[in-house]
């Protein structure tokens, strides 16, 4: 199994986690519930019902896969796990095909407004903002896997996907207008808002260092359930 056939799974697998989660997060620091939906699942929560559809939904085995596990823990970097291994070539799971890292770029909160740390968790050289470079390193020093990855995910946003969610999420104004002024705010004439700038840039940093293979981009949709949800970019690098 390559790369192109795992993150177009994923990108397959965020509408229909999205569609059937039932995983409600609560602000740790307000103990406000959150919206529903992939736009507020932790990385380790969508993983897990990104595994569960893999392993259950017809369409998603259209992909052989006989081996999964999540939150693999590294052999040699203390209280560090992988987000997930599988195995699609017979190998099982002691070294297995694949070990790859999520990350969830965020860029509006959950409602609606400016999320100030998406190009902090790409690209951040610092280890406590637990950055996708970082991901990367620590998959090269510890292997967990034959073959290495990581996976982000992000919803992008404009005007037009603003309008489409005020008519499916009308009672939620506040956090579509948030939206809407963030947009306006980055592209004052369509309000294009996405992560495939940031994508290309941290791409041309991994490529400079010798760090990754050319990325595998997909677009998802319909991840509605969440005002601030809908369309968006899976995106994916193998670690060299």
């Amino acid at each position: 199994m390559d790369l192109d056939e795992i993150v177009e799974v994923v990108a397959k697998g965020i509408p229909a986690v999205d569609h059937f989660t039932q995983l409600i997060r609560v602000n740790r620091g307000t103990q406000e519930s959150l919206l529903p939906g992939v736009k507020t699942l932790t990385e380790k929560q969508f993983v897990a019902d990104l595994v569960k559809w893999w392993s259950e939904d017809e369409q998603a085995q259209l992909f052989d896969i006989y081996n999964f596990e999540t939150e693999r823990k590294y052999s040699h970097t203390k209280r560090a796990k992988c987000d997930l291994v599988l195995s699609s070539d017979g190998s099982g799971l002691d070294f297995p095909e694949w070990a790859i890292e999520f990350k969830h770029i965020s860029l509006a909160g959950n409602n609606g407004k400016a999320n100030g740390y998406a190009v902090q968790k790409v690209l951040s050289p610092y280890l406590n903002d637990r950055s996708l470079i970082h991901d990367i390193e620590r998959l090269k020093y510890d292997p967990p896997g034959k073959k290495l990855a990581v996976i982000g995910y992000c919803f992008d946003y404009s005007f037009a996907s603003c309008d489409e969610a005020l008519r499916l999420h009308p009672n939620h104004p506040d956090v579509i207008e948030n939206l809407r002024k963030l947009c306006k705010s980055v592209d004052p004439r369509k309000g294009i808002f996405s992560a495939a700038d940031l994508v290309e840039f941290a791409d041309e940093i991994f490529q400079k260092r010798g760090l990754v293979s050319t990325p595998v981009i997909r677009k998802f949709g319909n991840a509605w359930k969440h005002p601030a949800g809908g369309n968006g970019l899976v995106f994916g690098w193998q670690v060299l």
